[in-house]
């Protein structure tokens, strides 16, 4: 049996309860996987922003998702999903010391980016803000894809 791993992604929040109508998902890419992965392809890039939403990275982890639904029951499979546009990062208070996820943090940071997930969307403007180890803040803003499982 495969293991139920996405071997680009470093986390996944998955997102589905009762109040929505289908699982989604937000993936953090192992930067270092990911980038291995397109240097080998000769797929250019030049942050972590950039990585995380080029295509071919998109296309990678969606069919990883879609490997995953095979062996999932039909109302756990992934429908739509994004990958997240910068590393977690506990400093930020996305992760715990133990790179758990910090939901509910994330779902407020990213409320945006969910809520164009579910709405049906496929591209949201974000900006978050960015506190780096120096101590100073910047706003990162850019466009993340979102897109179907099912979607080539």
């Amino acid at each position: 049996d495969a293991p139920i791993t996405i071997p680009a992604a470093e986390g996944v929040m998955v997102l589905g309860d009762a109040t929505r109508p289908w699982v989604g998902a937000l993936i953090n890419i192992d930067m270092g996987v990911a980038a291995r992965w397109a240097e080998e392809r000769r797929i250019a890039f030049s942050t972590f922003t950039d990585l995380s939403q080029r295509p071919e990275i998109r296309a990678l982890v969606r069919d990883e998702i879609a490997r995953i639904n095979n062996l999932l029951p039909e109302g756990s499979r992934v429908v739509r999903f994004a990958n997240f546009p910068k590393e977690l990062d506990a400093d930020e208070g996305e992760l715990t010391r133990t790179r758990k996820l910090r939901r509910e943090f994330l779902e407020q940071r990213y409320k945006a980016l969910i809520e164009g997930l579910y709405a049906g969307a496929e591209d949201i403007d974000c900006a978050i803000a960015i506190t780096y180890q120096d101590g100073s803040r910047r706003e990162m803003v850019g466009s993340i894809c979102i897109r179907d499982v099912r979607q080539q």
